[in-house]
């Protein structure tokens, strides 16, 4: 556990590598093979982040892991399709991990143009997302599996094209690369309402988290809390409690 971060517990979280389709649009949805538990653990953490005070409730919030292959990417899709069905407004998730090879196929598009292109060209945000199931939740592709994140955001324009999403939907998911491979991941964060770290349990080493948690305070990050992801053995319920 990291020591002042209320650690929220994600371990069953995973989304269906296939993607279901349906009518040709992709739907961000839990793996049905794994049974309600993922379905209450993704609503355990949308009631935590997003429904709790209306007064502090975040709109943009970014999801990263603290090394590579951390599950940011479909802990965050889980999250979004079941936020979307717990409010009224708009929901978006957008792909700003140009180089994850393990995310869900959804998260990339052949046949439109992603965040790389509307942060750099200045294109139409929903002429490039996807409207998925329900109708309110929109995903925005990463675009070509090239590049970093750094080329994206190395300018002031492409940073406020980022802050119009705020005024596009009601909450934004951003799927960033892992805090230890990609510095522009502190700088997202930055331009967020705050950071979910992901950490990989039976992975990532106590010491590395400490380090990144330590870094990200420095630069100002708002650290919305963590996630335990993949974890094998249960915690009693009364010991969960107190983590």
């Amino acid at each position: 556990m990291i020591e002042n971060l209320r650690l929220i517990n994600a371990s069953n979280i995973d989304l269906d590598a296939s993607q279901v389709e349906k009518d040709g649009k992709s739907i961000l949805a839990p793996d049905p093979g794994r049974g309600l538990g993922e379905r209450d653990e993704a609503a355990k953490l949308v009631s935590t982040l997003f429904l709790q005070d209306p007064a502090k409730r975040p709109c943009m919030v970014t999801f990263a892991a603290i090394e590579d292959r951390g599950g940011a990417g479909r802990i965050c899709a889980a999250i979004a399709s079941v936020l979307a069905g717990a409010v009224p407004g708009e929901v978006c998730v957008l792909n700003a991990n140009f180089e994850g090879s393990s995310y869900p196929a959804s998260f990339w598009s052949r046949e439109r143009k992603g965040l790389r292109e509307v942060l750099l060209q200045d294109l139409p945000i929903r002429q490039c997302a996807i409207q998925l199931e329900p109708k309110n939740l929109w995903l925005l592709p990463g675009g070509p599996r090239d590049g970093d994140l750094s080329q994206v955001l190395h300018s002031e324009k492409s940073r406020a094209r980022l802050l119009e999403f705020r005024s596009e939907f009601q909450h934004v998911l951003i799927s960033a690369p892992a805090v230890t491979r990609d510095p522009a991941v502190t700088t997202l964060a930055q331009l967020s309402d705050g950071l979910v770290l992901v950490v990989e349990a039976h992975a990532t080493r106590r010491e590395v988290a400490r380090k990144v948690k330590e870094s990200l305070e420095l630069a100002n990050v708002r650290l919305l809390g963590a996630v335990l992801n993949n974890r094998r053995f249960p915690i009693p319920s009364v010991l969960y409690n107190k983590l």
